[in-house]
């Protein structure tokens, strides 16, 4: 062992719950370290779905954190289509509170900004072979690895940020673990197009399922159609997704 050390708290995944806890941990003054597997850049390139909701909105205003963490040049115009019929919606100041419209990869941007570059937070990356211990009766730490060799670092409180097939979750043992489920009766068809982006972010509902287009870059957009739980990859060629992106926008283009 190269070094053993302690924290407070001790974060595993650098994704958006990591990092927002770890920036909350910090703002009031407890200690925390994070630990990634992959390296920074993979964290700020890596392409994220969904947008910041309200309730999220008012977490980060009620830690005094809404403009650092939630600006950017992301436009705030919605496209609401129902059968076709447009309805614009452009997010506005409403009762004294600022809308906001935020994607998901800008959030991890600023987070790490935040986190890292103004507040000089510790973060671990490119660890490998972490390991959890957590004995009862004992103190939590993890083992891992990095480029400078194997650590140990001590916490009084240890949390898994590092979604359903990440270390935590597979370290909870069977007895304690529980799970929940809830089945909406259809699934999701992602899809990563290459086509310049018109317009502003879509939201469509139709008769044939719905449909939603957000921007990743000037050159490309991500899709999401509504489909059948039984569909995998093979039942959805090129030429049927673009069919059904016409057919549910009601654009012949």
């Amino acid at each position: 062992m190269n070094s053993s050390e302690a924290t407070t708290v001790a974060i595993i995944g650098a994704g958006v719950s990591g990092l927002a806890l770890a920036t909350f941990l910090q703002q009031a003054g407890i200690a925390c370290v994070v630990l990634e597997r992959r390296n920074r850049t993979y964290i700020e390139v890596r392409q994220r779905a969904g947008v910041v909701d309200a309730r999220a909105v008012r977490m980060f205003q009620q830690w005094g954190l809404a403009d650092q963490l939630l600006a950017g040049p992301v436009a705030q115009t919605i496209d609401y289509r129902v059968n076709g019929r447009s309805h614009v919606f452009e997010a506005s100041a409403e009762d004294g509170i600022h809308s906001r419209f935020c994607t998901q990869q800008m959030l991890v941007n600023n987070l790490l900004r935040e986190f890292l570059d103004v507040r000089g937070g510790d973060a671990r990356w490119e660890v490998t072979n972490l390991a959890i211990h957590n004995e009862a009766g004992g103190q939590p730490h993890v083992t891992y690895t990095d480029s400078t060799g194997s650590h140990e670092l001590r916490c009084d409180y240890l949390i898994g940020c590092d979604a359903d097939k990440g270390v935590s979750r597979s370290s909870i043992p069977a007895g304690v673990l529980t799970t929940y489920s809830h089945e909406f009766g259809y699934a999701w068809l992602a899809a990563l197009v290459e086509a310049p982006v018109v317009g502003n972010p879509i939201m469509g509902i139709s008769d044939h399922g719905f449909i939603g287009q957000l921007p990743r870059g000037p050159q490309r957009s991500r899709y999401y159609l509504q489909c059948a739980l039984s569909d995998g990859p093979a039942d959805w060629p090129d030429e049927r997704i673009w069919d059904e992106i016409r057919l549910r926008l009601h654009d012949s283009t």
